[in-house]
């Protein structure tokens, strides 16, 4: 069996993949979706995360559809974490997958994996070519994800202050203790709703911000 690649081998690896260019000056990251980028001034804070509680799959397939697409146009790279492994890339147009790193998980609750889970944030986090990382933690269990220490979540907000990468966290359960920005997602879409185009869907959506924090504090890594 194979050696799985340390994390300076990774950081090699998506060098080469993604050569370097220069650093968006941009103060955020617009996921296409109004219902989001309006209450955060045209985006996702760079270098804060933002969470966004979606328990059902069809909000936040969405938002990823959606911010695939922005980032797209924009020329911009994006990662997703995957912890549970339910990304379904034949539901995303070829043209919208060009530009994203995908990092798949076990789909397990496993603390082990979650580890796993974490030491590939603190990558990704961390290098300043991508304008959006995705850190998707639905379908994990909340129980383990709770016992995550606050320290964890502190030390990974500390790398995206460094690096100036938008974050986004979809949860089904209130998890970042340091999130800038906090919004819920209601699935209230209707089998009818289904029909219409993505881009309409995406406009249909409504997310309720419960939460802004003007400063965060980050503990040293």
């Amino acid at each position: 069996m194979p050696v799985p690649p340390s994390l300076s081998e990774l950081r090699q690896l998506l060098a080469a993949r993604f050569p370097p260019s220069p650093r968006r000056d941009d103060s955020v990251a617009p996921t296409g979706v109004a219902g989001l980028d309006e209450p955060l001034s045209g985006g996702l804070p760079a270098g804060a995360f933002t969470e966004l509680i979606c328990a059902g799959s069809a909000g936040g397939g969405l938002v990823l559809h959606a911010a695939l697409h922005t980032t797209r146009i924009a020329r911009q790279r994006v990662g997703l974490i995957d912890a549970a492994d339910s990304f379904c890339p034949d539901e995303i147009p070829a043209g919208l997958l060009d530009h994203l790193v995908w990092a798949r998980g076990g789909g397990s609750s496993a603390s082990g994996d979650l580890k796993n889970i974490w030491s590939v944030a603190d990558l990704l986090l961390r290098d300043p070519h991508f304008a959006l990382v995705v850190l998707d933690l639905r379908g994990v269990s909340e129980r383990e994800l709770l016992r995550t220490p606050s320290a964890t979540w502190y030390r990974l907000q500390h790398a995206l202050e460094a690096s100036r990468v938008a974050a986004l966290v979809f949860s089904s359960t209130a998890l970042v203790p340091c999130a800038r920005h906090r919004f819920r997602l209601d699935d209230t879409l209707r089998a009818p709703a289904w029909t219409n185009e993505r881009t309409a869907l995406s406009a249909a959506l409504q997310p309720v911000h419960e939460r802004q924090r003007q400063q965060t504090r980050s503990l040293s890594a």
